[in-house]
């Protein structure tokens, strides 16, 4: 993906309405010894990571280090990024495609393989990244679904959303980007058709940057395009919702009437067309 330029990297980075000075009033209330993902900054922080970080796929250690950094941005999980030079180099193999993150700029794409097992875009770096981000220039991180993680010694959950890349640890509060029904994307809502506003294809696809294109001849500015997508999204999302039950009274109200109508037009009558001529 293209990077952006300065005027849209701009108006990307000034879209966040929580930037860490204050939490949302939906934020849960960290215990001891936890800190608030709202806390943390934006733009985002890096931080030196002094817990051993292990990185295993079944039996086979991906990579294991102290050194890593950890990425901290405001509702998200730290993300870690760990020196190449501690990963095994062996196991990965580029992968297509590309994204750009308005903080740390172009990201590739990596496989994990291991003779007949593959794990396809399982991590991702930033070779050249913006300013700010230069440590990340040697490193790489991973998604942790398919993969045993632990930060010192405590296992990790992956980020919810399959999106994001932040590994939660037992010292974090949230809630977190990306969960159901959390409030986090309602309170982000100005960028949260991007997810996290890191302009990447795997989210962003060719069709909803067409969509959004259209309205520029309407006069919508970037903000006004991305709050009416949402709205849209939002009502289709509640048509979602619709429970089982009624999805099932739905079905067979709908089949009732198709039979009716075939059965009229077969020439073979209908209880319920009979009913009708009787009135």
């Amino acid at each position: 993906m293209t990077n952006l330029s300065p005027d849209q990297l701009a108006q990307a980075r000034a879209q966040w309405r929580w930037r860490g000075a204050d939490r949302p009033p939906f934020a849960d209330t960290p215990a001891p010894g936890q800190t608030s993902v709202w806390d943390f900054p934006r733009p985002p922080e890096l931080v030196r990571e002094a817990r051993e970080i292990v990185v295993c796929w079944g039996a086979v250690e991906v990579a294991r280090t102290r050194g890593a950094w950890a990425v901290r941005e405001t509702a998200h999980p730290p993300t870690f990024y760990l020196p190449l030079a501690d990963v095994d180099r062996s196991l990965l193999r580029p992968a297509g495609g590309g994204s750009f993150c308005e903080w740390k700029g172009p990201a590739r794409y990596w496989d994990l393989v291991d003779g007949a097992r593959r794990l396809a875009k399982v991590a991702w770096s930033y070779p050249q990244p913006l300013a700010g981000a230069e440590p990340l220039s040697d490193c790489i991180a991973f998604y942790a679904h398919d993969l045993d993680c632990t930060v010192g010694g405590a296992r990790v959950t992956a980020q919810p959303g399959g999106f994001y890349g932040g590994w939660i640890t037992p010292d974090l509060a949230g809630p977190f980007k990306g969960e159901p029904g959390s409030g986090a994307s309602v309170a982000e809502l100005a960028l949260t058709p991007q997810r996290s506003a890191c302009l990447r294809q795997r989210r962003f696809a060719g069709r909803d940057r067409a969509w959004l294109q259209r309205l520029l001849p309407l006069g919508l500015g970037f903000r006004s395009q991305c709050r009416l997508r949402f709205r849209f999204l939002r009502c289709f999302g509640l048509l979602r919702e619709i429970s089982f039950l009624r999805r099932l009274l739905l079905l067979c109200f709908y089949g009732l009437l198709l039979y009716a109508l075939l059965a009229q037009r077969l020439g073979h009558g209908s209880v319920f067309l009979h009913g009708a001529r009787s009135l």
